[in-house]
């Protein structure tokens, strides 16, 4: 797969532009190379997934599953390279029951990479994906008192707490570096607080011990110390390198905001389980309200430095000043996502209005066009994915902002988007402007997907 990836690289960037004739399609060695390699490359893994089962039973001594996270990974890329999308379902299947399967021994910093990769992969793969109810259980417990409150993750597949346990292997290790408090349910992570809404802060946890568990004097100095080390490194954000070993420098977004994403997707999930049922557990507006909030006062510049400001005392106005034409990439690229971010939520789980933030898909697009105006003037090169595109043209008012219809096409024209066909997207993404059009419905690309049964994977 290694080989069928390098082969297609090389073809497409040799250069040199065949054009086509009618019904026929011009394929250079390259190409065809890549295509054999990409043959017996898929067999061989078809097969390890499905003896995956009688294998893992086996002692993991040889790596056995860092192999198989890295030919799944290497799949889905040459499976997005040739538009090409064959046993996603069960790739991601094995890929989520390897991510958290209980490890006797401390993974290696490969292995670690490896997941983190194929982590965030799977999370750009489940916010295009249809739900599969037949992945949700509620007990009979719970439906009988009416989903009083959710108090925990209904997805029988989903187990994110042992995931998040692991040593992040990322230089950026943000988990220390949330500037804002970190609100979270614990209905979502403690199964012991049954039908009971509780909000946690980072700076109460610690503190919460009963009247038998008092720290001794030493051990309050250590947590104290403990406590002041960690709010130095809250307070200074980190300035990303292109040197960084860092997955998620590599993917131009914090992990914050990667985490973001999951968050709508599993409640948005949640969600069309309950209105399946016919029922909604009473504090669920409440954990979209304060997920709605967290995004929109999500700052890039409490996790990555990338920019100084420089105040002029005559205007009274402080200037951005880049560190360097890529960190000036990465602000655009943030802030494209996580505009587009607010559009997948608006969408999915209060169900807005279009017109209601057209002005969100317009900074979003904008941003984009920063971004890759940059990419034509400066040395540096960025590959931003498709995502943002997608989900916010699907949700432009066609007939009082035709302007971003257009700019949208444009976008997809540069030579960073052409890496990729994202063929399907762009089907989506037409169905639904011509629909708009001509019979005025409301479609969102989710109902696309579902009505055409098909799949994406846009990370």
């Amino acid at each position: 797969m290694v080989l069928s990836s390098s082969a297609f690289q090389k073809s497409l960037f040799r250069g040199y532009k065949h054009v086509n004739a009618v019904n026929s399609y011009y394929l250079d060695d390259d190409m065809r190379r890549s295509i054999e390699l990409r043959k017996v490359g898929i067999n061989m893994l078809n097969y390890h997934l499905d003896e995956y089962d009688n294998n893992s039973e086996f002692e993991d001594n040889d790596g056995y599953d860092t192999y198989m996270m890295l030919a799944l990974i290497l799949q889905v890329q040459l499976d997005n390279a040739f538009g090409v999308f064959e046993n996603y379902e069960l790739i991601f299947a094995i890929g989520d029951f390897i991510l958290n399967k209980k490890a006797k021994d401390a993974f290696s910093p490969v292995a670690k990479y490896l997941r983190n990769v194929f982590h965030v992969i799977n999370i750009f793969y489940e916010s295009t994906q249809a739900i599969n109810f037949f992945n949700f259980a509620i007990s009979e417990k719970e439906r009988n008192l009416k989903y009083l409150d959710l108090n925990e993750n209904y997805d029988l597949i989903r187990d994110d707490s042992s995931y998040e346990k692991e040593d992040d292997f990322e230089s950026d290790n943000e988990s220390i570096q949330r500037k804002h408090k970190d609100i979270r349910v614990a209905a979502l992570s403690d199964k012991s607080h049954p039908f009971s809404f509780t909000v946690y802060f980072n700076k109460n946890t610690e503190s919460e011990l009963s009247a038998s568990e008092e720290p001794t004097e030493a051990e309050s100095k250590e947590e104290n110390s403990k406590k002041s080390s960690r709010k130095r490194q809250i307070q200074t954000p980190l300035t990303p390198l292109l040197k960084d070993a860092s997955m998620y420098v590599s993917w131009g977004l914090p992990k914050s905001l990667i985490q973001l994403l999951h968050e709508v997707t599993q409640l948005a999930n949640h969600k069309n389980v309950f209105q399946s049922k016919g029922v909604t557990p009473r504090n669920f507006p409440r954990l979209c309200a304060e997920l709605e909030d967290k995004i929109m006062n999500w700052n890039v510049e409490d996790y990555w430095k990338l920019h100084h400001n420089e105040f002029n005392p005559i205007s009274n106005v402080a200037t951005k000043v880049f560190i360097s034409s890529f960190h000036e990439g990465l602000f655009y690229y943030v802030t494209s996502f996580q505009n587009a971010l607010l559009v997948y939520y608006k969408r999915l789980i209060p169900g807005n209005p279009i017109q209601a933030y057209q002005k969100n898909i317009e900074k979003s697009l904008e941003a984009m066009e920063k971004l890759l105006g940059l990419d034509a003037k400066e040395k540096v090169q960025f590959s931003p994915s498709f995502w943002p595109l997608l989900i916010c043209g699907c949700d432009i008012d066609l007939p009082k902002r035709a302007d971003l219809q257009e700019r949208c096409q444009n976008l997809w024209k540069f030579e960073c988007f052409k890496k990729y066909n994202y063929w399907r997207s762009k089907q989506i993404l037409y169905e639904i402007w011509s629909r708009r059009t001509q019979e005025g419905e409301n479609l969102g690309f989710m109902d696309m997907i579902r009505e055409w049964d098909i799949v994406l994977c846009l990370g």
